[in-house]
C-alpha cells in the first residue's frame, strides 16, 4: 500500500489513514454585462460626493475657528489650546483646494471605476475606486449600510448584483471584512455576498489574496487600566507608560515625509509634515481616510477568515455559510489549527487563538486530520472544559483509541472524561 502524500492545501491524511482531498479552487465563469448603463449614475454620485467632500474636517475647522477666535470662551478643548489662527486657516485652504480637485476629477473617478469592472483584475480595485466616487465614508463607516446606499447611491447594489462571478468575487474580496458579515446591520455589499456564498460557485478562497494573514500573538498591554484603578500604579508610572506609547507611535510614523507624500497624493494638494502637525483634530480625520485607502489597496490575506474564527471574531451570521464552503476553506488552512492546538509555538505568550474555536471549526472537516489526533486527545482528557466536548466527538472512530484510553485509565482513576 502506497503512502499518502504529505499534508498540503491539496489534501491531508485523516485519523483513519485515508487521504482526504481538498476540493480544488475552480475558475469562475465570466460573462457579458452592460457597464455603460452605470456610467452616468456613477458620475452623478461622484459630482455630489465631491461637492460635500471633507465636510467633517470642515466642521472641525469651524469649531476651531470659534475656539481660537474667541478669547472669552471658557470651555476650549485641550487639543485646541495650542492652535493659532494661521494654522487653522492653512488647514482650511488645503481642504478647499482638495475639494476643488475632487470636483474637477469627479467624472474621471467614476469612469475609472466603471472601466475597471471590465476585467476581473480591475474588479479587485472596486473598494478603493468606489471610495473615490461616493466618498470613503460610505465604504468604511456606518453610512455604508444598505439602507443608506440604496437612498444616496441606488446604482451601487444593482451594479454588484449584475457582475458575473469572475468579476463579482474580486470586487467582494475588496469589500468583505475579516469577520465576513456585520453583526448589527446589513452593509451594501452583503446581499451580493450572500448570493455568491449560496450560489453554485461559492468558495471563500475566491475572496482572499495570495499573501498569508498575520498570526496574532498574545502580548503584555502597555497600560493596565485595572491596575491603575486598583491603585497599584502611581501617577508617575502612568505618565511613563503614556510617554512610552507616544514614542512608539512617533517611531512608527517616522519623520512624516512619507505620510505627507501619501496625503498629498490623496488630496491632490501639496502637504508638508508641518502642515499635518498643525492641523490638530483635522489631521486625525485625514489620517483615518489615508489608512482606509491603504487598506483598500490590499486584498484580504489568505486565511484571514479562519484567523477571525479562531479568535472568536466571526459574527453569528457567518454560521449561515454552507458547511461544505467552510470545509474546503478550513482544509486549505490546517496550519492555523496547528497553532491553535499548540503544535507550533508563538512568540511572547503564544498565538492569540482559542482551542474551543479550533475544535468547533474542525467539525466542518469531512474527517479529523491525523496530525491533530494527539493534540485533540490532550484536550479531550484535559481539565479545562474549553473545547473538550468537540474534541471527544472528533476522536470518535480513531483507530487505537480504546487501547489508548485503557492505557490512560491505568494511570489515573476512571472519570467522566475517560467515559466520554
Amino acid at each position: 500500500m502506497s503512502e499518502n502524500p504529505p499534508d498540503s492545501h491539496e489534501g491531508y491524511t485523516a485519523s483513519d489513514g485515508r487521504y482526504v482531498e481538498t476540493p480544488p479552487l475552480r475558475e469562475l465563469p465570466d460573462g457579458d454585462v452592460d457597464l455603460e448603463r452605470w456610467r452616468e449614475p456613477a458620475r452623478r454620485s461622484a459630482r455630489e460626493a465631491a461637492e460635500r467632500s471633507y465636510s467633517r474636517p470642515f466642521s472641525h475647522i469651524n469649531h476651531m475657528l470659534d475656539a481660537v477666535g474667541n478669547p472669552f470662551q471658557k470651555h476650549i478643548e485641550a487639543s485646541m489650546a495650542h492652535l493659532r489662527i494661521r494654522d487653522v486657516r492653512r488647514a482650511e485652504d488645503i481642504l478647499m483646494a482638495a475639494r476643488r480637485k475632487r470636483e474637477e476629477t469627479a467624472d474621471a473617478a467614476a469612469d475609472a471605476l466603471i472601466d475597471a469592472l471590465a476585467t476581473p483584475e480591475g474588479a479587485g480595485r472596486f473598494r478603493s475606486l468606489l471610495a473615490d466616487v461616493v466618498g470613503f465614508g460610505p465604504v468604511s463607516y456606518a453610512n455604508g449600510y444598505a439602507t443608506y446606499m440604496e437612498h444616496e447611491n441606488p446604482w451601487v447594489m444593482p451594479l454588484l448584483a449584475a457582475l458575473p462571478p469572475a468579476r463579482l468575487a474580486p470586487a467582494l474580496g475588496s469589500l468583505v471584512p475579516h469577520y465576513v458579515f456585520d453583526p448589527y446591520r446589513t452593509w451594501f455589499h452583503e446581499p451580493a455576498l450572500e448570493a455568491f456564498l449560496h450560489g453554485p460557485h461559492s468558495d471563500l478562497r475566491h475572496l482572499e489574496g495570495d499573501h498569508p494573514a498575520r498570526d496574532p500573538v498574545k502580548s503584555e498591554p502597555i497600560f493596565d487600566f485595572r491596575a491603575f484603578m486598583a491603585g497599584d500604579m502611581s501617577v508617575g508610572e502612568v505618565l511613563k507608560k503614556a510617554n512610552q506609547f507616544r514614542n512608539m507611535a512617533g517611531a512608527a510614523r517616522g519623520d512624516g515625509k512619507e505620510e505627507a507624500r501619501e496625503m498629498s497624493q490623496m488630496l491632490g494638494v501639496d502637504v508638508s509634515p508641518s502642515d499635518i502637525d498643525d492641523m490638530g483634530v483635522v489631521a486625525t480625520d485625514l489620517r483615518r481616510e489615508l489608512k482606509e485607502k491603504r487598506l483598500a489597496a490590499v486584498p484580504m490575506p489568505a486565511g484571514a477568515f479562519l484567523v477571525s474564527a479562531l479568535r472568536g471574531q466571526l459574527t453569528p451570521r457567518a454560521a449561515a455559510i454552507p458547511p461544505d464552503v467552510w470545509a474546503s476553506y478550513v482544509a486549505t488552512h490546517l496550519e492555523r489549527l496547528d497553532r491553535a492546538l499548540g503544535l507550533e509555538k508563538g512568540p511572547g505568550k503564544g498565538f492569540a487563538y482559542e482551542v474551543k474555536r479550533a475544535t468547533a471549526m474542525m467539525r466542518y472537516l469531512p474527517a479529523t486530520p491525523k496530525r491533530h489526533v494527539d493534540a485533540l486527545f490532550r484536550v479531550a482528557l484535559g481539565k479545562k472544559k474549553s473545547g473538550r466536548a468537540d474534541a471527544q466527538r472528533l476522536l470518535r472512530g480513531t483507530p487505537g483509541l480504546l487501547k489508548r484510553l485503557a492505557k490512560e485509565g491505568a494511570k489515573r482513576a476512571l472519570d467522566t472524561r475517560l467515559q466520554a
